[in-house]
C-alpha cells in the first residue's frame, strides 16, 4: 500500500472509530489495573512530604482519617513552639529589664533638670531687682539676664524633651509587661497540650475509637494555631528603641515647651 492511500484510509471514519476503541481500552485497562495500585503510592508520598511542615493542611477529616500521624505532628509541633516562646519571652524580659533601667536614668535626670530649672527662676528674679552682674549660675557665669534668660529656656525645653521620653519609656514597658504575661500564659497551654500529647497518641495507637479523640484533637490543634499567630507576630519583639520608635507618646513633646510656655514659667514665680 502506497502511502498516499495509507493516508487516505488513517483518516477514513472506520479508522477513526477504531482508533478511539483502542484508545479507551488502553485507559480502562490503567484506571482498573494500574492506577489503583498506583493511587496509594502517591497519598503516602504526598503525606510524607508534608506531615509536620504545614498544620494548615489538617483538616478535620484528615485529622479523624489519621490520629497517629497528626498527633506525633502535633506533639513535634508543641515541643518546636514551646522553645521558641521561651526564647522569645527571654528577648522580651531582657528589653524590659533594659527599660526599667532607662526609666530609673530619665527619672534621676529630670530630678536634677527640675532642680536646676527651679533654682535658676529664682536666681533670674533675684537678678531682675537687684541688678547684680555677673550672674554666676551652676559652675558657669553668664554676663548678662537675657544671656542667663536663654540658658533657662535650654533646660526648659530639655525638661520637656526628658518628660515625653520618660512618658514613652513608661508606656514601652507596661507593652512588654504585657507581652510577657501573653506569652507566659501560652507557653503554658502549650506545655500542658504537649504533655497531653503522649497519652492520647497511645490511645489512638493502641486503636481507641475516633470520637473519645475529638476533644484532644480539636483543642491541640486550636493552640497550634493560636501559638504559631503569635509567635509569627512580627511586631511581636523590638529592640527598646524600636518600640519607642512607635510609641504615640513619642509623637509630642510632653508639656508645652514654646517660647510662650517658657514665658509664662518664667513669671510664675510660683510654678517649676
Amino acid at each position: 500500500m502506497t502511502t498516499q492511500k495509507l493516508s487516505t484510509v488513517m483518516f477514513t471514519p472506520t479508522f477513526k472509530m477504531v482508533g478511539v476503541l483502542i484508545a479507551g481500552t488502553i485507559l480502562f485497562f490503567m484506571a482498573t489495573t494500574i492506577m489503583p495500585g498506583l493511587a496509594p503510592w502517591v497519598k503516602e508520598s504526598i503525606e510524607q512530604k508534608t506531615d509536620g511542615k504545614l498544620f494548615s493542611q489538617w483538616t478535620e477529616k484528615r485529622r479523624k482519617e489519621h490520629p497517629v500521624k497528626y498527633l506525633k505532628f502535633a506533639e513535634n509541633k508543641l515541643t518546636e513552639q514551646g522553645k521558641k516562646l521561651s526564647e522569645v519571652t527571654r528577648s522580651l524580659r531582657a528589653e524590659s529589664i533594659k527599660v526599667e533601667r532607662m526609666v530609673q536614668e530619665y527619672a534621676t535626670e529630670l530630678g536634677k533638670t527640675n532642680a536646676y530649672l527651679q533654682e535658676g527662676k529664682a536666681l533670674y528674679h533675684r537678678v531682675e531687682s537687684s541688678g547684680d552682674l555677673p550672674i554666676t549660675f551652676a559652675g558657669r557665669t553668664y554676663p548678662s539676664l537675657k544671656v542667663f534668660k536663654a540658658q533657662l529656656e535650654v533646660l526648659f525645653r530639655e525638661r520637656a524633651a526628658k518628660e515625653a521620653q520618660q512618658g514613652a519609656l513608661a508606656s514601652t514597658q507596661r507593652k512588654l509587661s504585657e507581652r510577657l504575661l501573653s506569652l507566659m500564659v501560652q507557653s503554658a497551654k502549650v506545655n500542658l497540650a504537649r504533655d497531653l500529647v503522649a497519652p492520647q497518641l497511645a490511645l489512638a495507637e493502641a486503636g481507641e475509637v475516633m470520637h473519645s479523640l475529638d476533644g484532644t484533637i480539636d483543642n491541640t490543634l486550636s493552640i497550634i494555631d493560636d501559638t504559631e499567630k503569635l509567635i509569627s507576630n512580627e511586631n511581636l519583639v523590638g529592640t527598646t528603641n524600636e518600640l519607642l520608635k512607635t510609641d504615640p507618646a513619642m509623637n509630642g513633646t510632653g508639656k508645652d515647651s514654646g517660647s510662650d510656655a517658657f514665658e509664662r514659667f518664667l513669671a510664675d514665680k510660683q510654678s517649676t
